[in-house]
């Protein structure tokens, strides 16, 4: 995306959790996701966006399987900038980090 967003501005801040192009993917994801809506998946993204994903389709869904990104730093990151505007003593954050196994006929 050649034009420059609020996203870009906010999330450049996160740049170092991410290869360059991983990066460009995640901003693409991002701006798609807030056009869609809460209930947006990755193909919602992709259709609020149109022709302003200027990639494959298939280059977003590989984005979490493939790219080259660190998801705790990004974690890190997103908090960094969600705190400033979290009145003080209210955060509450509840953290999960087990692998949940799953198996089943309809499970790959």
């Amino acid at each position: 995306m050649a034009k420059a967003s609020i996203f870009d501005e906010l999330l450049v801040h996160c740049a170092p959790a991410f290869n360059q192009p991983s990066f460009e993917n995640f901003v693409v994801l991002v701006i798609g996701w807030s056009l869609a809506g809460m209930r947006a998946m990755t193909s919602g993204a992709l259709r609020a966006l149109g022709a302003k994903a200027d990639k494959h389709f298939s280059t977003y869904y590989r984005f979490f399987g493939r790219a080259v990104w660190r998801p705790d730093m990004l974690g890190a990151c997103l908090l960094r900038l969600l705190l400033p505007y979290t009145p003080p003593g209210q955060l509450i954050a509840i953290v999960d980090d087990t692998l949940a196994r799953k198996n089943g006929r309809h499970i790959w």
